[in-house]
């Protein structure tokens, strides 16, 4: 499980603060966007272990996909 801090630290360094976002995000963005998120729980040694970064971000991205397109 990815940490809420690391999550809030990856948005801030991509310019979203408090999570929020004007306007809209590409998919090409959102998918930057939950890749960082997962490469920066990579590299904080959480003792989860490593994250497959490609398969996470693909899942997340499906799921949103799911949930959100009409």
């Amino acid at each position: 499980m990815v940490d809420l801090q690391v999550i809030k630290e990856s948005l801030r360094l991509e310019g979203i603060e408090n999570g929020y976002v004007e306007g809209n995000l590409s998919v090409p963005e959102l998918t930057r966007n939950i890749a960082n998120i997962f490469d920066n729980h990579n590299q904080t040694g959480s003792r989860d272990g490593s994250i497959d970064v490609s398969l996470a971000s693909e899942l997340v991205l499906n799921w949103i996909l799911n949930v959100y397109d009409p």
